[in-house]
């Protein structure tokens, strides 16, 4: 049995290497595509493995919000202090919960010290003692029952301890939080795995709050105190994680009993009648979630992975695998006459029909083993360009990983196994009694076979084209789309603490004197951060009305600083104390939503203290602005009510020299040490952070590149071999045309336009599927590109340029015979 083992498998050798150009055309179109397939699940693994290494994490939700405020419906990722208290003391099955409080995003003046080094740190949170017994990390120090327990304990990563502590112990030491107070370090933890939506440096305790109120009031809203919060449903600040008993469904209490459990213990009887909560398992968050003021973000970015882009990448990696299967099968099928009287031959000499079968399955899953080598050679180049790109810890260490090993061997024969299944087929049923007819019969009956496999696949190579050409207009029109304000050579300069708020305007008057900085202005917003969203009541020719609307802060000179435009009224005095306390600016979106035709003087009256204890109430408009993007491109322009800033300036814009770059910065860097000495400076660059919104756009279509070139490419190298075996079974046919006038041109025409026409209704078929899933990818951005012809008929040339340059070697080349040797070739 071996040794036919091995007589078999030397046979098989001996074939691939005598059919040496199309082995090669077979393993390299099956590595690429192995190659990149295996990326694309290897990436899709990763992605959604988000959050599944914490303990019983299928019981593990978070409570998000579905809200209405003043008719217009918002899902938000967070919730209100008390909602998780609650459930778990009224309703059985609730029987614990975590609250994450966004430490930085609220108090932006806290500088963190120990001895001589000092950080303003974005990633420390506030959260609840039960939050290590819900989630799973590994104590490098101090233990998960006391780290949370005590007021002003903190709790370092391995990160953070090690920026503070080297190597050394932090157990018992104390880090002072400027503002806050001294916080004595009770653990250290392991850094949060790069799969999980709980990214932080550092934990606090939520109890810490009812002795910082202080910050509450600089920080959040002016008046407030924790101990307001704590019991007030309104305000929905904090992230909310219960853990709820294995067999309880809190998506049926959502749906039954909510709202009688929040009208009895809420309190709330009459602000928010339509709030529903969001019951998010932990494990779908990464991909489902696409809620408001998700933990990961502070801007309007726009990210990348989604169930639908999961199901997309799934079906490219399979549209790969099948593209270079489809090579392997047609050329087979193009072997048909020489493999045909072998297998005859072989059956004559007595091999069964299973021996055959195994055979060829041999031949083709050894190819396909061939080919994996060198995709794991290809993949391990490709990777750290990759996680570079994609900003993921992808790897192939299959040595350590014995699923990887499953999953690519588990990949490259089942590819092989599809390949070879037709020849190993057709050619085992072949009757030895009807040899002297089989290049007859094998032509008619594999010839509808091998059109249709032509047409598959160039239906997938023009669809991932049109998608490649869609996905980078639209990239380009954002890129290029007028914003409403001068984004470029903007720097922002975030003032982290209460000593830079206070000394904004001297920083920004000594930024001024040197001859890089071209202007500057104050302002608490910079577009693509997320504004504050209240209600604003006013007055319309129908009676009262409430809208909900953004709202920000700026400081003089903001408006002409942003090029934004006003078409009508003023802008703020600055001069005078009045405006500061009186007057707005809207823009043309809440003008046509408060159903004004002459807004000058009409009253917006809304109820929020800004942090710097200006009171919104009651203000006059005086002015309207143009509309202007203040987040991404897949939201529409909301509307929006412009406050002017008394004081505490959150940051600093500064427009700088475009021809001198370099200087301006260092200028930028030597006031700010002058002024804020052992202050780190924090500064971002305006058209980096709307570019930043759309990072995951342009990796995917950076993908989608990738992979149409990919798809193009191995259906090239099939038609290229594919157009070699027709042209050689045709060279008789080529010679009587020639003794009888053709040209070669003729001779071209002849015997292109078969595989041009199959490749024509390809790009038919491709293009009807590619505008219905690409109209309804476009419906996803308020503003976008219109679908047109052009990059149909794009990828349709493409398509037919490739497919012409495929063929056309072989055929000029057997054009070029001379016709007695073309006629006496057999």
């Amino acid at each position: 049995m071996f040794t036919s083992w091995l007589y078999g498998f030397r046979l098989t050798f001996r074939r691939l290497f005598r059919e040496g150009k199309y082995t090669f055309i077979n393993i390299f179109s099956l590595s690429l595509s192995l190659a990149a397939a295996l990326l694309i699940f290897i990436y899709l693994a990763y992605e959604t493995s988000y959050d599944r290494h914490h303990k019983n994490h299928e019981n593990i939700y978070r409570i998000g919000t579905d809200i209405s405020l003043a008719g217009e419906r918002h899902l938000i990722a967070m919730n209100s202090i008390p909602i998780g208290p609650l459930l778990v003391e009224h309703v059985a099955g609730f029987n614990s919960y975590a609250r994450i409080f966004p430490v930085q995003f609220f108090f932006r003046n806290l500088v963190y010290r120990y001895a001589d080094k000092s950080f303003q740190e974005n990633g420390v949170l506030a959260t609840d003692p039960a939050f290590f017994r819900m989630f799973t990390f590994d104590f490098l120090e101090g233990n998960a029952e006391t780290a949370l327990s005590k007021p002003f304990s903190l709790v370092l990563t391995q990160r953070m301890k090690e920026r503070y502590f080297g190597k050394e112990s932090a157990y018992g030491r104390a880090i002072e939080i400027e503002g806050a107070g001294h916080f004595t370090v009770t653990a250290v933890v392991s850094d949060p795995k790069p799969n999980s939506h709980l990214q932080f440096d550092g934990l606090f305790p939520i109890s810490t709050f009812y002795q910082l109120d202080h910050l509450f009031h600089e920080g959040f809203q002016h008046g407030d105190t924790w101990e307001y919060l704590k019991h007030n449903p309104a305000y929905r600040i904090v992230w909310v994680y219960v853990k709820t008993d294995p067999d309880f469904d809190p998506m049926e209490f959502a749906g039954e009993k909510w709202t009688a459990f929040y009208r009895e213990y809420s309190g709330d009887q009459s602000v928010y009648d339509d709030l529903q909560p969001v019951f998010q398992p932990l494990a779908d968050i990464h991909l489902t979630s696409k809620l408001g003021y998700e933990m990961t973000t502070q801007t309007n970015t726009v990210t990348i992975m989604s169930p639908l882009l999961v199901r997309i990448f799934t079906l490219i990696g399979v549209f790969l695998l099948v593209l270079a299967s489809i090579n392997y099968t047609n050329m087979s099928l193009s072997q048909a006459n020489s493999r045909g009287k072998e297998t005859s031959m072989k059956k004559v000499l007595g091999a069964g029909r299973t021996n055959l079968m195994l055979q060829f399955f041999a031949e083709s899953v050894l190819t396909t083993l061939f080919a994996l080598l060198l995709a794991l050679f290809l993949l391990e180049v490709s990777l750290p360009s990759v996680n570079q790109l994609m900003g993921t810890p992808l790897n192939i260490n299959i040595l350590e990983n014995r699923m990887l090993i499953s999953l690519f061997l588990g990949i490259a024969i089942f590819t092989g196994i599809i390949a070879g299944a037709y020849p190993a087929l057709y050619y085992s049923g072949i009757s030895p009694l009807k040899i002297l007819t089989i290049r007859y019969k094998s032509s008619k009956e594999t010839l509808g076979l091998k059109k249709i496999l032509i047409v598959i696949q160039f239906v997938i190579s023009v669809f991932m084209i049109i998608a490649t050409i869609v996905v980078t207009l639209q990239l380009h029109f954002i890129h290029n789309k007028n914003l409403g304000f001068d984004r470029d050579h903007t720097v922002i300069i975030e003032l982290k603490d209460s000593l830079s708020r206070q000394g904004a305007h001297t920083l920004k008057e000594k930024l001024l004197q040197h001859p890089d900085i071209h202007s500057a202005a104050l302002s608490n917003y910079f577009p693509s951060r997320i504004a504050y969203t209240n209600a604003a009541e006013v007055i319309t020719a129908a009676g009262p009305l409430a809208i909900s609307t953004h709202i920000i802060q700026i400081g003089d000179n903001y408006l002409d600083f942003m090029n934004i435009e006003l078409l009508e009224g003023r802008t703020f005095s600055y001069d005078t104390p009045w405006d500061y306390h009186h007057s707005v600016i809207i823009n043309q979106t809440a003008q046509r939503l408060f159903g004004w035709k002459e807004p000058l003087g009409k009253k917006v009256n809304m109820t929020l203290v800004w942090p710097d204890g200006t009171n919104t109430g009651e203000r006059e408009v005086v002015g309207v602005v143009r509309d202007f993007h203040i987040s991404s491109l897949k939201r529409t322009i909301p509307p929006l009510i412009i406050y002017p800033m008394a004081s505490q300036a959150v940051y600093l814009n500064v427009k700088i020299n475009p021809d001198n770059h370099k200087a301006a910065m260092q200028t930028i860097e030597q006031v700010w040490e002058q002024e804020r000495p052992g202050y780190p400076l924090v500064y971002y660059f305006l058209d980096q952070l709307i570019a930043n919104m759309y990072h995951s756009q342009r990796v995917t279509s950076i993908f989608f590149g990738i992979f149409a070139l990919l798809c193009i490419f191995i259906a090239f190298l099939g038609l290229y071999g594919l157009s070699a075996y027709s042209v050689e079974q045709r060279t008789r046919e080529i010679g009587i045309r020639k003794v009888l006038g053709a040209d070669i041109s003729a001779i071209i025409y002849t015997l292109s336009r078969e595989f041009l026409g199959l490749v024509i209704i390809a790009a038919l078929v491709a293009s009807l599927a590619a505008w219905y899933f690409l109209d309804y990818w476009l419906a996803g951005f308020a503003y976008h590109v219109k679908l047109t012809a052009v990059p149909f008929l794009l990828a349709i040339a493409l398509s037919c340029l490739v497919a012409f340059l495929a063929m056309i070697t072989h055929v000029y080349k057997a054009s070029r015979l001379n016709p007695a040797d073309a006629i006496k070739y057999e």
